[in-house]
């Protein structure tokens, strides 16, 4: 009995514990095909749920609102997006090639959903952990150390 319990305790550690150090080691060393994979994976599956709240008060996600530099369709993707003084700040754990961070850097400005409010945010700007290290809260701070997120976005809020 004791045995068998060991070994379906076992089994549940190593199967939640593989996944999630595998999405650690690629986004630490951002081997294109795997970050490829867990942006997808993340787009098609976890965005669907994370769209259930997002941008609702008291959720932990907020919600970008941006326009296709191409297609002109209007796009809603969830995103964690932490206060600063002057606007916003975003961690980048897949670096700056999801579509919807080059759909706000070629408008140059966004629609953000926090708390049930539509905020507009505008002079989008990529910058390194080291810039923007006394913005960053403790949680976001060590988020980042174990994704190795090196880039993040600064937003500003629109006057």
């Amino acid at each position: 009995m004791r045995r068998g319990i060991l070994i379906a305790l076992g089994t549940i550690t190593v199967v939640v514990a593989l996944p999630v150090l595998a999405l650690i080691v690629v986004l630490r060393t951002k081997w294109e095909p795997g970050v490829t994979f867990v942006r997808h994976l993340g787009r098609d599956r976890f965005n669907v749920a994370a769209m259930r709240t997002a941008g609702q008060p008291g959720s932990t996600a907020q919600v970008i609102r941006t326009v296709g530099r191409r297609s002109g369709t209007p796009y809603r993707t969830p995103i964690g997006a932490q206060r600063t003084p002057s606007g916003w700040i975003v961690t980048l754990p897949y670096g700056s090639s999801p579509d919807w961070l080059k759909n706000l850097r070629a408008a140059g400005s966004a629609e953000l959903e926090v708390d049930g409010e539509v905020r507009l945010v505008t002079n989008p700007r990529l910058v390194s952990r080291a810039e923007v290290a006394d913005l960053l809260s403790p949680g976001n701070r060590i988020v980042a150390r174990i994704f190795g997120a090196d880039e993040f976005l600064l937003l500003d809020d629109a006057a």
